[in-house]
Order: C-alpha cells, then structure tokens, then sequence
C-alpha cells in the first residue's frame, strides 16, 4: 500500500517548520553596500552555500536585476541556477574537475582559475567541445587556500592569457581578516594586488573584473573596492563581525520559525532531554518545539539560547535532540500551534543569528549555513 505524500503539498504555513525571506530587507542590504563604494562598482553577490542557507533560488532571483555577477561554491549550484532560468553571469569560486569544466562552458558559467595545470585543463576541454571558456584568474595575496601564490603570478598570468580557448575576463583576490580595522596585513594584500594589475596593465594584459572586497572589505578597505565589490553575508543582513555594526545598517532577511507541539507541565525534581541537563528547581511547564540538530540548530546552544513566542523570550532547556528542543515557558499563556521564532523577528523583538551562534560558540555564517534546506523557504 502506497501512502499519499501530503506533506509535500502542505502549504508553509501548515508545516512544523519553516523558513521567511524579507526581500524588501535583502534589496535594503544592497543598497547600504553599494553607497559605500563608487557610484560605477558592480557589484557580485555571493549566493553559495544555499545563499548562506537562506535558500538559493529565492535569493538569486530576487537579486538578479539589482548586480552584474552571482557568485556560487559548486557546480551543482550553477546548474541550478541556470535550469531555473537565470541568465545573469555566474562565477563558480571552486576548482573543478573535467566533467564539472564541461558542464560550465556547457551552461555559460564563468570559471575560477588557480594555477596553470588547472587553466591548461580548461584549455583542453574548452578546445574539444569548440567553445571558450570565460574565466576569473585568482591570485594568493595572503589568504593561503586557493589562487596562485602572488609570487608566481606574473611568470604565470602571462602565460594563461596566450591560451587560446580562454577568456580571462576577471582577475581576484581574497582578504582573510578584513574584519580588522587599518590592519597592516591586509593594507600589505591590497597594496600587493594593486601593483600586480599595474605591472600586467604596463603589459597591456587588463580585465573587465577585478575584485578583492567581500563583505567586511567593503565597509573597513574602500581601497580594495575596485571596480566589482563582492559581499556576501552582509547581503543577508548579518555582520562579519559585530564591531562592523556601527559602520553599516544591515537588517536580518531571514526568520525561521517553527509551531509549537506541546506543552507539558513538569514537577520540581523533574527532568528534560537527554542526560538529564534540566532538572525543574520548581513546578513549571514545557513547550515543545519540532526543530533539532537534524534541522540545523546548533547542539551546542543548549542552555545559552531562547526562542520568541508571543514576542516573549524562553530559555532553551535541556539538550537539543535530533528533532526537538523544549523551552520553559513557566506559567505563562503559550498554546499548542503558536508560532515560536528561533532566529529573527516577531513582533517587536528580534533573535539575531549572531546571538545564537555566541550562544552555540560558533560564528553566524555556520548557523544559517547549516539550516536544512529541506526547510522550506518562503520569500515575501
């Protein structure tokens, strides 16, 4: 016997779970990040990672009109995005290997290059399918993961534009702590990187693209602007660091929210969860909430989180479960099928995902990164 799927016809409203998208907020984000630059920066918004967990198509169609460039983690994501319609241009960050290069050019997805053997190979591919492969070269200024070292790069990059197949039309880099205010490091990178494109214009080797500015770059080093900036989680309204609050207003886009399944009282000596973490120190009463470590909230925040029902804060106690976490909610009027708001806005009061993830010891990038995206995502 075939049991019928209803749950995959529910409405958002009618699930245990999900997940709000304020556009109005989002397109607010990229307005405050384009008035810190110069009036003629494009701009590349970074929608990798399921655009930071906030669901990728959502986001990347609503921000398709307003930049120049999507940026994207893997393949898969690029597809999708073209499968789904988008036409804008799409910069894959990762390295891939020979089927994903021919899926790429495939779709019109522009790729990242990190050392010659990686362009000699998009060379190759591009030749036997008889198209040419667009790419953004990316140089190792100091970040020490991805891109030629900065002291191979004029040997190199010579070398990869005489390859006939490509069409390198972008050059980047990438600044590890440009959260750190008039941090000698970085002014060192973006000085470096700045006279490596002086040294390859002198060769009269130039790019429509340069870019070294992600989100906290765009609001600490105007001087790594360039002519594209390429934020990120600032796009989303959450900060790289909270010191960089004073110097931008971002507002949350996300809210994930969740419908309480039961309450239930609890005697004094009683415990909640697993391992017996809470025991009640008085009679008092649970609210049981349908979201988990399974769903993406962090096991880690037991104990240091709260939740909003009613726009009023509840303690997270015991250990957060797979698919449950309970919250004392003590005497007060919370019923069964009230909303519960994990992370952002209720009515007046607001969980933000940097507050959870200093409850959890983490950094806010993970705790929306990790929302499940079998969560659905509703954009208003």
């Amino acid at each position: 016997m075939t049991l019928p799927l209803t749950e995959l016809h529910l409405k958002h409203q009618d699930r245990l779970t999900w997940v709000e998208l304020n556009q109005a907020a989002l397109l607010h984000n990229l307005n405050q990040i384009k008035k810190l630059a110069m009036p003629t920066t494009e701009t590349l918004a970074v929608v990798k990672a399921n655009a930071y967990g906030h669901g990728l198509l959502p986001i990347a169609q609503a921000l398709q009109a307003h930049v120049t460039y999507l940026g994207v983690a893997t393949i898969e994501e690029a597809v999708q995005l073209r499968e789904a319609g988008l036409s804008i241009p799409i910069l894959l960050f990762g390295v891939p290997f020979e089927h994903q290069i021919r899926l790429a050019i495939q779709h019109n997805i522009t790729l990242s290059v990190s050392s010659t053997q990686e362009a000699e190979r998009i060379q190759s591919v591009a030749e036997q399918m008889n198209r040419p492969a667009a790419v953004h070269i990316k140089v190792d200024t100091g970040m020490g993961r991805l891109g030629i070292p900065l002291r191979h790069a004029k040997k190199d990059i010579p070398g990869m534009i005489r390859l006939t197949a490509l069409k390198p039309e972008g050059i980047y880099t990438h600044l590890p702590a440009a959260e750190l205010d008039h941090d000698p490091k970085i002014d060192r990178q973006i000085k470096l990187f700045h006279g490596l494109l002086s040294w390859l214009a002198e060769r009269s080797i130039s790019f429509a693209y340069r870019h070294a500015a992600n989100s906290a770059a765009v609001i600490n080093y105007r001087e790594a602007h360039l002519n594209v900036v390429r934020p990120g989680l600032s796009l989303y309204g959450i900060y790289p660091d909270e010191k960089l609050s004073g110097k931008i207003k971002l507002e949350p886009v996300l809210t994930w929210k969740a419908r309480v399944v039961l309450i239930k009282s609890i005697e004094t000596g009683e415990s909640v969860g697993y391992g017996r973490t809470f025991i009640a120190s008085s009679r008092t009463r649970i609210a049981v909430i349908p979201v988990g470590y399974s769903h993406g909230y962090p096991f880690q925040a037991a104990h240091q989180s709260r939740v909003l029902i009613r726009d009023k804060f509840y303690p997270v106690v015991g250990r957060i479960s797979m698919d449950y976490l309970t919250v004392n909610i003590g005497g007060d009027s919370v019923d069964v099928q009230d909303i519960a708001t994990l992370i952002g806005r209720d009515t007046l009061q607001m969980i933000r995902a940097e507050e959870i993830a200093q409850a959890a010891g983490t950094i806010p990038y993970e705790i929306v990164a990790r929302i499940s995206r079998q969560i659905p995502r509703v954009i208003h």
